[in-house]
Formats: C-alpha cells, structure tokens, sequence
C-alpha cells in the first residue's frame, strides 16, 4: 500500500493505475481514513461521531469492533471480490 500511496520516483504513473482499480482504491482509502482518525486523536482532536468500516468513535470514546489485521484483511478481500465479480470500478 505504501507503494502505491508514496511511489518511488519514476512509479507515479503505474502507481496511479493502480489506485484506478477498486481492488486497491477502496484498501487506501480505509487505510488514509484510518490514519487521520489516529492523528487526530493524537492531538486531542475528540469528534462526536465517526463511522467506518472498522471504528467507531461517539461522544470521544472509540469502540472498537475488530482488530485493525482483521479489519484490512475484509476490506481487502471485499474490493477483490468486487474487482473481480464486476470488473472492477473506475475510482472517481
């Protein structure tokens, strides 16, 4: 995922590609979300609710519902699936 979130010099275009197809655009995406919600949280940042494929966080406390492994295992194999049952999707 660091690859195609941060591609080594020259990689940009086939870095872009990749992130056109759901099997990789959907995983970013949870994994960027999921980033900014730790960071935020880091600095005190404290919403009054977010929802997500993984977390939950209300009133400032996080619950949460499956170990983060757990949680880019499904979302990872989900967007195969869908790569594959559909053809994929545009990201966009």
């Amino acid at each position: 995922m660091r690859r195609v979130l941060y591609p080594p010099e020259g990689m940009e275009r086939e870095a872009e590609a990749e992130l056109n197809e759901t099997r990789i655009t959907q995983p970013a995406l949870f994994v960027v979300e999921y980033a900014m919600a730790k960071q935020l949280g880091r600095w005190g940042i404290r919403p009054d609710a977010i929802s997500g494929t993984a977390w939950r966080v209300r009133g400032g406390v996080s619950v949460r519902v499956m170990r983060i492994e757990d949680a880019l295992r499904l979302v990872s194999k989900r967007e195969r699936l869908m790569q594959e049952a559909r053809g994929g999707m545009e990201a966009g």
